[in-house]
């Protein structure tokens, strides 16, 4: 994740815009130990990495937000961990980065449809990503849907990329009352500066510049 902090007369202001690879240390995470079937777990935490180890290899199917496993950050860190992942199911889904409405819609329906299909099959779906299923998250449109539905869906959360970078860099983020603002760097971040305490810019990387 590259970074770029700075501080002015209002508070800190941290630019997050791109992935690195080398920066992903553990992605790996601990889930609850249940071993219930027809199951989607959002697989994201390092509190227990040795429980995300046994939950991957007990698991049906693993499922990719990505085109292929070679383009897949998540898959690429847990087969280090875990080689006989290769010997799973694996499913890849294509998640749009666009902003057409129609065309994100008809794509999240098709990959819900078949997640659907093999949660009614009686499999237990492990839905392998980085980051936290609360922050921005890809994962978010298939438990919305799996819960809307009458499924379970379990959310394990993570660490923020902001966080990790935080810890990494030694920042504290928020202290006593200040504020914590984060901002999608994408849209419009006019005025933004002006908020009080700490800025955090997320998917800035095409607006960086004008950060």
């Amino acid at each position: 994740i590259n970074v770029l902090k700075f501080k002015n007369n209002i508070g800190t202001v941290l630019l997050i815009f791109d992935m690195d690879e080398s920066f992903i240390d553990n992605v790996l995470s601990s889930v609850s130990n249940r071993k219930d079937k027809n199951k989607i777990i959002r697989l994201n935490s390092i509190e227990d990495p040795m429980k995300a180890v046994r939950i991957i290899k007990e698991c049906d199917v693993l499922i990719l937000p990505t085109k292929s496993m070679e383009d897949c950050y998540a898959y690429k860190i847990v087969e280090e961990v875990v080689p006989e992942i290769k010997e799973k199911e694996i499913r890849c889904f294509h998640f749009p980065m666009t902003k057409d409405k129609m065309e994100l819609d008809k794509a999240h329906n098709m990959i819900y449809e078949e997640i659907h299909r093999l949660l009614n099959m009686g499999k237990n779906l492990v839905f392998l990503t980085i980051g936290d299923p609360c922050i921005y998250s890809t994962y978010n449109y298939i438990h919305s849907r799996v819960r809307e539905t009458g499924g379970e869906a379990v959310i394990i959360n993570g660490v923020t990329s902001f966080c990790a970078v935080a810890a990494r860099i030694g920042v504290e983020l928020g202290k006593g009352d200040e504020e914590i603002h984060i901002i999608p760097g994408n849209k419009d971040i006019s005025g933004t500066l002006e908020l009080p305490g700490t800025k955090v810019y997320m998917k800035s990387g095409r607006k960086i510049k004008n950060l």
